[in-house]
This record gives C-alpha cells, sequence and structure tokens, in this order.
C-alpha cells in the first residue's frame, strides 16, 4: 500500500512542527515571519508570500519529485514577480532575487498538482467536481543565507540547525465551503504552519457530518464505494468514540478523492493526519462492486481513524516505541470490523500478523530495532500480537474485556500528557498478565529472543492465546471469541 512509507516522512515533519510550535509561542503576537495567502481568481489560483523578515534565499522544505520523476512544483508554479526566481538548488526549491536583495513579496500562479510524491504527500487531492484540498505544508519556507548554503543542504538535513520562523496560511476561495479540521468556514480560513501538517479542503460537495465525524466524499466516486463508506465510517467512529472515548484535538475527518477509472487496476493512496485521514481512489477495477477492494478499505479506514486515538490522544516519543501504536491500530482496526461487519472473519488477518512477525523479527532480532534494520512490518505485526497476549490474558479476570478495553485504560490513565512509552505501556500488561510475562515481552522488545517461534508459544500459553504448533510457525486458533 502507498500510505505504509509514510512513517519516517511524518516523523521528520513532527519534529520540525515541535519546534516551530516552540518558536511560534516565543514570538507571542508578533506578526508572522511570512504570510502566504492561496486564493482562487477567476483565472486559477494564485499564491501571495509577504516576508517580514530578511533574507535572501527562502526553500521550501518539500521538495521531493513526483513518483513519475517530474519537478512538481517548477512545472506547476510560475512566479510573476518581476527579479525574483524559482529554481531547484541541491535537493530543494528555492525562492531567490537575481539582485540578491532580500524578498519582501512574491506572487506566483499555481496550478494544483495532484500526483503523489517520492516519500512525501499529494501537494493536492483533486475531486472530480473541482473541489481540491490542498496539502498545508508545502507552502513551508525556511530562510537561508545564500544560494550556496541551500544548495549544500544534504537530503535529510538537521533541522535544528535550520532557523524556525512563524508562518502563516489563508487560503481564500469565495462562495465555496472550507473544511480544516472538522471545522466548516465559507470564503476563507487562516491557519498557523506550526501546528501539524493537514489538508485543507474547498468545495461544494455536500459534507457528511455526525456528532463524532465529518466527511467529505469525491460525488464521482462510484455509487457502491459511496454507499458503502457512508454507512461504514460514522459508525466505525461511533464505535470508536464508544469504547475509547472522545479524542483529542478536532473533530475526526475524512477526505476521499476520485482519481477516475482511466488506469487498469486499482490505486489507493493515503495516511492519517492531526484529526484527519486522507484517501485517493483511481483505477478500473473500482467500476464494478468488489467485496475484496471493500475488505481493502475497510482496513485502511480501520487502522488509520483509530490513530485518532492510539497516536494522537496518546502518542509514543520514539520510532523505537512505534510497536505501540502502529500494532495497536492494527487489531483494533479487525475488532472494530469484526464488530460492525456481520460474518467478517478475523483470523486470515490474525494469522497474518503472525507469518510477518515470525518473518520480520527473527532470533536474536530486538523489536525496539526493526525501523532501523527496515523492517517497519514487525512493528505492525508483533505489536498487534502482543495486544493480542494483552486481551486474551484480560479476559481471564473480565470476560467483557478486549483489546479496546486495553487500550482505552492506557489513554484514560495517559491523557494529561498524552504520551505512551514501552515502560507505562508493560505496567498495564504486568497487571493483567504478571511479572513474568511482563520480563518475557520486555526481553523480546529490547534485546531480541533466541527462538522468536518458542517466545511466541510459551507467551500465548501463558496468556490465553490459542494455536497450535507446527515446524516454522504458529496456527492462532479461537480468534472470533476475542471480542
Amino acid at each position: 500500500m502507498k500510505w505504509a512509507g509514510l512513517r519516517a516522512v511524518e516523523r521528520i515533519a513532527c519534529a520540525v512542527l515541535m519546534a516551530s510550535v516552540q518558536a511560534a509561542s516565543a514570538a507571542g503576537s508578533q506578526p508572522p515571519a511570512v504570510d502566504i495567502v492561496l486564493e482562487r481568481n477567476s483565472a486559477g489560483w494564485t499564491a501571495d508570500y509577504t516576508f517580514t523578515k530578511s533574507a535572501p534565499v527562502w526553500f521550501f522544505q518539500h521538495s521531493k519529485d513526483s513518483l513519475d520523476n517530474v519537478r512538481w512544483r517548477l512545472a506547476s508554479v510560475k512566479v510573476v514577480t518581476p527579479g525574483v526566481t524559482l529554481a531547484r538548488l541541491g535537493n530543494f526549491d528555492a525562492l531567490y532575487r537575481r539582485d540578491n536583495r532580500p524578498l519582501r513579496h512574491v506572487r506566483m500562479d499555481i496550478v494544483p498538482f495532484s500526483r503523489g510524491l517520492r516519500g512525501e504527500l499529494a501537494p493536492a487531492l483533486k475531486f472530480s467536481d473541482g473541489g481540491l484540498a490542498f496539502y498545508s505544508h508545502q507552502f513551508v519556507v525556511s530562510p537561508l543565507g545564500s544560494i550556496a548554503a541551500v544548495e549544500a543542504l544534504p537530503v535529510n538535513p538537521d533541522w535544528k540547525k535550520i532557523e524556525d520562523v512563524s508562518e502563516t496560511l489563508t487560503i481564500k476561495d469565495r462562495g465555496r465551503r472550507l473544511l480544516l479540521r472538522g471545522r466548516v468556514v465559507r470564503d476563507a480560513v487562516t491557519l498557523s504552519l506550526a501546528d501539524p501538517d493537514t489538508y485543507v479542503y474547498s468545495g461544494a460537495v455536500p459534507l457528511l457530518e455526525t456528532e463524532h465525524f465529518v466527511e467529505v466524499m469525491d460525488p464521482g466516486l462510484p455509487t457502491w464505494v459511496r454507499s458503502q463508506l457512508d454507512d461504514f465510517l460514522p459508525r466505525l467512529m461511533e464505535f470508536y468514540t464508544d469504547r475509547l472515548g472522545a479524542p483529542s484535538g478536532s473533530k475526526p475527518t475524512a477526505m476521499i478523492a476520485w482519481g477516475g477509472p482511466e488506469r487498469p487496476g486499482l490505486s489507493l493512496g493515503g495516511s492519517v493526519y492531526d484529526g484527519l485521514v486522507a484517501m485517493n481512489i483511481s483505477g478500473s477495477r473500482m467500476l464494478t462492486a468488489d467485496p475484496k477492494i471493500l475488505a481493502i478499505l475497510r482496513e485502511f479506514f480501520g487502522h488509520e481513524t483509530s490513530h485518532f486515538w492510539i497516536g494522537q490522544t496518546i502518542h509514543d516519543s520514539r520510532s523505537e516505541e512505534d510497536w505501540i501504536t502502529e500494532g495497536s491500530a492494527d487489531l483494533l482496526g479487525i475488532r472494530a470490523i469484526q464488530h460492525l461487519v456481520p460474518g467478517y472473519d478475523p483470523h486470515p488477518k490474525l494469522q497474518e500478523e503472525m507469518n510477518d512477525c515470525l518473518k520480520f523479527n527473527g532470533a536474536g532480532k530486538p523489536l525496539s530495532t526493526a525501523e532501523d534494520r527496515g523492517d517497519d512490518k514487525a512493528q505492525y505485526a508483533c505489536g498487534a500480537l502482543l495486544l493480542l497476549a494483552a486481551e486474551a490474558t484480560s479476559k481471564r479476570k473480565d470476560r467483557s474485556a478486549d483489546a479496546l478495553s486495553f487500550v482505552r485504560r492506557l489513554i484514560d490513565a495517559n491523557r494529561s500528557d498524552g504520551e505512551i512509552t514501552e515502560a507505562k505501556w508493560l505496567a498495564s500488561f504486568s497487571q493483567v498478565a504478571g511479572p513474568a510475562a511482563r520480563d518475557q515481552v520486555q526481553g523480546f522488545i529490547d534485546h531480541g529472543v533466541a527462538n522468536p517461534l518458542a517466545f511466541w508459544a510459551t507467551l500465548f500459553t501463558t496468556t490465553g492465546v490459542g494455536f497450535t504448533r507446527q515446524r516454522d510457525t504458529l496456527t492462532l486458533l479461537d480468534t472470533n471469541s476475542a471480542t
């Protein structure tokens, strides 16, 4: 899936944005160093940059090429302010004056670019009726003292060494409905680019809004997809809210765009942001109702929307602990679908988690080093199995307990600081499974085990997860009884 590779990008952006938040707080009520106004007029979209900070060069933090090797900003943006150049300098796009004077005001004509990028988010989602959702942080710029300084930047700079400046983005689209972080406004909306990245929708599509959820869905999507998601997504958000409590931040939102049926097959791209899950769907396979496609869509939304709780309401602070949020999201999604979709069998997906964990986190490999090894799948699969063990042992004390009740306790205990750590997870696990099982799990996470198959067999026996053992795997049993 295209969204699986976005985790590293999100963490880099998070680190930059946290620093920006601190800088913005220090700045108080001072005017922003960069004020950006994106506006639709009769000729199309324009972006006006006004700089109150003096610098000769400003580079765009998000400058990756498209998946089809197009330097998208150079292809879709035209500077109309005399004397100002937009050019590729090393690894980044940048604005500068040819006479080397500081930039004060720059106007650009913009044709929204919606194709996928390499390791970054699409600058825009295009809706078939003319609506658009703009990725907010494509507009973020940073100052440097010279063209040579930009050219010397590595692909992944040390962002702590890049000066943070306050920036605001205003999107104006007269007569259109704008949707930002679950809030609907008309004509114009302003956001601080020190806040987490998001998409801002502008268009005329009627919104589906409930007490717990807002959805904007492309009217061009095949009717069968729209009807299924219009039914599933509000019930999913109601289920998660009922079981996990209110999420922090804005009302959960979904934006779903349709890229058309022109290409063969199926393309699904998307990810989760602060209070938002965005998805772009395209391909000829979508024209005919297909249970397999519907299952993929449900799994995607079941996983990604659970991050509003386990990932945003509480979040890990180190990539070594992503097994908590990603593994929990996998199992919560399975349990949500199991509750909402009659006849859903969770066993194939759970068995896939078992197989993937054994494959990607082998002998002597600590789970905490999975990302450094390039074995990201281990965080999802092994994390889901650890929560499965916590669920099973919880049910021995309370038959109504499940994965959601275990995660709910983590959320309620850590809402004040919003942080979940390995130590906190293990402490909660120890309360239901005992210190011996906790120590086993801690060893698997921090140091690895010599025989992963034996580790899981012992842990499942201790906690009550049903299984049979074969030569090179474990086959899970009784997975339908865990809700």
